[in-house]
């Protein structure tokens, strides 16, 4: 069986690639017999994929609605981002500040920008406002008169300025977003506001990427 095996993969070597197949992987005469040659077979062709695939247009940078590009999904003009805390126009408590911390945090960690305090000090200016937060009863305990399971939604306008330029990258855009809780459940509502404001925050920031 070893004798077998070897003979053919010497023979597939000096057909295919006219050098023995031992010293073109750097294997051992004795070793090269004892792999599958369905191994070199799926090696060969995995090779040649991978080569036209870097080699295809589609891997170079350019314009990304028509090719595949390696850059970076955000502006790479802009450094530095100023995020004051929402206008609330709600009754709702303390969104606005849960709003902000969530916002902040998903800028540093999904984009390339940094959060500065101060806005003489950010290229550009992300601010808004957060116009309702409503309440709905989605399934409700009839012997009770209870609510079972509520919905929240949360509706913002956000504004992306740049500080330089004055442009405007996202011009009062409204961004709506809800979530389901438990009303029976000791989070709650609390839980799910938070949950909802980090979506909203989510949302908003994968809104900061450039065009295509």
């Amino acid at each position: 069986m070893k004798c077998s095996l070897l003979q053919f993969s010497r023979s597939l070597a000096y057909r295919q690639i006219g050098s023995p197949i031992s010293s073109y992987f750097f294997l051992p005469p004795r070793a090269s017999c004892l792999v599958p040659r369905a191994f070199f077979h799926h090696l060969l062709i995995y090779s040649a994929t991978l080569l036209l695939f870097c080699l295809s247009p589609g891997c170079q940078n350019g314009d990304p609605s028509h090719t595949y590009t390696t850059s970076s999904l955000y502006r790479t003009d802009i450094k530095t981002v100023h995020v004051p805390i929402f206008e609330s126009q709600t009754f709702t408590r303390q969104v606005e500040f849960e709003l902000h911390r969530c916002l902040c945090q998903r800028i540093e960690l999904h984009s390339p920008f940094k959060v500065v305090a101060k806005a003489d000090q950010a290229d550009t200016i992300l601010y808004g406002r957060i116009s309702k937060v409503s309440e709905d009863v989605l399934n409700q305990q009839r012997q009770l008169d209870r609510p079972m399971e509520n919905e929240l939604t949360i509706t913002a306008y956000v504004t992306w300025k740049d500080l330089r330029s004055g442009d405007l990258f996202i011009d009062n855009k409204e961004f709506r977003i809800s979530s389901d809780y438990a009303a029976l459940l000791a989070a709650g509502k609390t839980g799910a506001l938070r949950d909802l404001t980090d979506k909203l925050a989510v949302r908003i920031v994968d809104a900061m990427e450039e065009p295509w």
